[in-house]
């Protein structure tokens, strides 16, 4: 796997969407999935990327990586 995250689908180019989970009754964010229905992507995250993810950051990281693309 690269050194850079992605956040993006290898397979799809879609954007992955978070899975959460309940620990010691807090939900937080445990993985990334594609939300494609016959893909299935997933990836996991560590608990500092996970925070990354709930902020809000991503999206807006996301975008810039398509338009960059293009």
């Amino acid at each position: 796997m690269k050194n850079s995250k992605s956040y993006l689908c290898p397979r799809c180019d879609y954007s992955l969407v978070p899975v959460h989970a309940v620990e010691s009754g807090k939900r937080r964010v445990v993985a990334l999935t594609c939300p494609e229905p016959y893909c299935d992507h997933m990836q996991m995250v560590t608990k500092s990327e996970a925070r990354f993810i709930a902020t809000g950051q991503v999206g807006a990281l996301t975008e810039t990586r398509r338009v960059a693309g293009s």
